[in-house]
């Protein structure tokens, strides 16, 4: 986990078996443009197998370049979410890229930045737009929302079939988050657009087995962390590999 300085200790203590990084901040506490200077960046990223940006990191203006400038010289499959998608509102042309190892991870409204268009649009095109901008950007395209859609730059897309209105809570796309880059890290990207589908179905699961157990109003992102075993032991045993 890599966070501005400032902030470390509050990540570090939260969960104390993550390994963390810390980033020269901006006077607001956001992350310095000052962290592409040297080598920093590539030894943090040395070694790594993906990498997930967004979720937290403000629309500060000079994070928002530090993000860029990020994304553009990518050396490892990213997952962007969150403020990583902000980042790009209105200058999504800037994700293409020939070796085509992005995910972006865009809610409705997101995706309305990102395309220059309304959120009702977004709506009334989900499959048809996300395929056209996966097509445009060279990316993976994961439109959340209800029958979440995953779209891949050869055209074809996939429907999610699990997930609830529980989960529209502050947190869970940052949960999603965390899942693909782990599932990424840990299988490749040889088969990339199935796999973030598989991950997107578990985060589902994992949502509906929490959903099960709190009803949809109380449900955190927590609760969702927490069902992530329970969604693998389903999986497998549902599909004779448990």
């Amino acid at each position: 986990m890599a966070t501005p300085e400032p902030v470390l200790g509050i990540v570090a203590a939260l969960t104390p078996e993550i390994m963390t990084e810390p980033l020269a901040a901006t006077t607001a506490g956001t992350v310095s443009e000052r962290c592409l200077e040297g080598s920093l960046m590539a030894t943090i990223l040395k070694g790594k197998r993906a990498l997930g940006i967004g979720p937290g990191l403000s629309t500060n203006e000079e994070t928002q370049q530090f993000i860029r400038a990020l994304v553009g010289k990518r050396t490892v499959p990213i997952i962007l979410d969150a403020d990583g998608l902000n980042a790009f509102a209105g200058r999504a042309a800037e994700l293409k890229d020939a070796r085509g190892i992005i995910c972006v991870t865009p809610h409705p409204g997101e995706m309305a930045r990102l395309a220059g268009c309304q959120t009702e649009e977004v709506q009334a095109r989900r499959v048809e737009l996300s395929r056209k901008s996966a097509a445009e950007w060279n990316a993976c395209v994961l439109l959340k929302g209800h029958h979440t859609v995953i779209a891949a730059p050869d055209g074809h897309a996939w429907i999610n079939s699990t997930g609830n209105p529980g989960m529209g809570t502050a947190g869970t796309g940052d949960v999603l988050t965390g899942m693909l880059t782990g599932l990424t890290a840990q299988y490749g990207i040889d088969s990339w657009p199935s796999l973030i589908a598989f991950g997107v179905y578990l985060h589902g699961l994992a949502g509906d087995i929490a959903y099960a157990e709190s009803g949809e109003a109380p449900l955190m992102a927590s609760d969702l962390i927490r069902a992530i075993p329970r969604a693998y032991q389903r999986f497998y045993s549902e599909s004779g590999r448990g």
